[in-house]
């Protein structure tokens, strides 16, 4: 009987040949788009039967999910990370912030593959696999809820008559990934005035939390102290990566 970590040599190969796959087909993804994608262009790349390519994946869609599947678990490792931060709730917030800008900057590719999955293109993707990515996807939700919901335990942050706790993880939610995807698609924003995009999503972050009455609010706080220790403490490698590296490090 074979355990988790140990396969036998056809697994093996099995798994070999499916993360190939992946690894073909992400490349031609970001070459030729999503809907020039096809499973015979794949199977052409890597010089097999196309047979070969749906023994492992049904369809192209099951193919883009289980690349995001990855992604995911990679910006999950971030959030992990950020949420570990020793601070206040508020403070965690802006870890967590940090490690969403991070993640959105360090991994385009991998925001452009998720941006991919719409609600249509869900329906193609075969059971097992839809319900394993929303179940990633609710792990990272989960952890918004948590953070909101420590607050509140904390006494950092008090629910106002019609403030619920899933109101203000989607409101957080959508104001990061939808910055983050309008600066990724590459539309100019000069004519908005707008030198720093990634700045400007992490503003309107904290002026959302300073509309909740989320403590302490940035009048009361020297949150740019605390971003510096966030990316010594944290995100030292991604700091570095993107040149922004605290001066007093």
């Amino acid at each position: 009987m074979h355990t988790v970590h140990e396969l036998s040599p056809k697994q093996r190969e099995i798994r070999e040949r499916e993360e190939h796959i992946l690894e073909i087909a992400r490349q031609m993804f970001f070459e030729e788009g999503y809907y020039n994608l096809t499973m015979g262009k794949i199977a052409k790349r890597i010089h097999c039967a196309k047979g070969t390519v749906y023994l492992h994946f049904p369809c192209k869609e099951d193919i883009i999910v289980a690349l995001a599947e990855r992604a995911h678990e990679r910006r999950y490792v971030m959030l992990q990370r950020a949420m570990a931060f020793r601070g206040s709730s508020r403070e965690r917030l802006l870890a967590f912030s940090l490690a969403g800008e991070y993640y959105a900057r360090l991994h385009p590719g991998d925001m452009l593959l998720m941006k991919t999955i719409t609600r249509s293109f869900r329906e193609k993707v075969s059971a097992e696999r839809g319900k394993r990515f929303e179940e990633l996807e609710q792990r990272i939700i989960n952890y918004l809820m948590r953070m909101v919901h420590q607050a509140v335990t904390e006494g950092d942050l008090v629910l106002r008559p019609g403030s619920m706790v899933g109101r203000i993880v989607w409101g957080l939610w959508a104001l990061a990934d939808g910055g983050y995807g309008i600066v990724l698609s590459g539309v100019s924003l000069e004519a908005l005035g707008i030198e720093d995009p990634w700045g400007m999503v992490a503003s309107f972050t904290s002026k959302m939390a300073d509309s909740l009455g989320w403590k302490p609010l940035a009048s009361e706080w020297d949150y740019d102290a605390t971003l510096k220790r966030i990316q010594r403490e944290v995100f030292a490698d991604e700091a570095r990566q993107l040149g922004e590296w605290p001066a007093d490090a």
